[in-house]
């Protein structure tokens, strides 16, 4: 059974679900996305694990920021009120895109938290100068078009396949009328400005979990496999056949790559606390 619920942060409504039993898992959705991005693992997952999965702020049911400009550290603070309403006290995260900016955020200042971080098509890295121009640019064309015409010429390009993966495509892009401009805008600019977390990944005792796209045009395929060199426990999955979207490019093998990674952290975690 699938509980749908919301805290109160900072005066502004986050919700999220909850359901199945288990070591707790948190699923963290990217930009322009929601929570539902999740559905193609949630059923088999919730079957093992207790599974939250937010909205993050602007997204959907969950309120923008009103007491603040919107930055990865007050989602990661948002994320500690839920986990504290929840009554968890350790939690794997498993972060897409910018959904991994912010965990990582998170673990930068709550690594205790963590029982485990995956960085599913996300990086620990600072956009670079030529990144954040990529990002300014969107920004103007939010401002002129709009962010439906945006997400329109943005999502295409985040597939390997655009023709095998035709009706997510059109899924994400519908579900993108429900973005104000300024949520987009909100979220770019939190990207921009978020520091290089890389150190953190260098001093994080639990295992990290890189999900890499080798057709990945966002988080690119060599940067990836550099980082994941960082940590002191790494667990690497390729996907050969998938850019920015491997949960629904290549669902089956992400699946059984993700529970893989969820296995070993909780056998880790039970052979240290022997």
């Amino acid at each position: 059974m699938t509980f749908v619920r919301s805290i109160v942060y900072k005066k502004a409504k986050v919700t999220y679900s909850v359901s199945g039993a288990g070591a707790p898992v948190l699923l963290l959705h990217g930009f322009a996305e929601d929570r539902s991005v999740w559905d193609v693992f949630k059923n088999h997952l919730e079957k093992e694990y207790l599974l939250i999965i937010p909205n993050i702020p602007g997204t959907v049911d969950s309120e923008a920021p009103i007491e603040s400009d919107g930055s990865l550290e007050y989602f990661a603070d948002a994320l500690l009120a839920i986990l504290q309403s929840e009554n968890v006290r350790q939690c794997c995260f498993v972060g897409h895109s910018m959904g991994g900016y912010i965990a990582v955020a998170f673990a930068h200042k709550y690594p205790d938290y963590l029982s485990g971080l995956a960085l599913y098509h996300s990086s620990a890295y600072a956009d670079d100068a030529a990144k954040i121009a990529v990002r300014r640019k969107g920004i103007e064309f939010i401002r002129e078009n709009g962010a439906f015409e945006f997400l329109k010429k943005l999502i295409p390009g985040l597939f390997c396949n655009k023709e095998k993966n035709e009706w997510d495509i059109e899924r994400m892009v519908e579900a993108g009328n429900g973005f104000s401009n300024e949520t987009l805008v909100m979220y770019y600019n939190a990207m921009i400005e978020r520091p290089d977390h890389s150190a953190m990944l260098k001093h994080f005792h639990r295992p990290v979990g890189f999900f890499i796209g080798q057709h990945d045009q966002a988080i690119p395929y060599d940067q990836s496999l550099k980082q994941s060199h960082i940590p002191k426990i790494s667990a690497i999955y390729i996907f050969r056949n998938s850019g920015h979207m491997s949960m629904l490019e290549e669902t089956d093998p992400a699946l059984a790559h993700l529970q893989n990674f969820l296995g070993y952290i909780h056998v880790s975690n039970y052979a240290g606390s022997q």
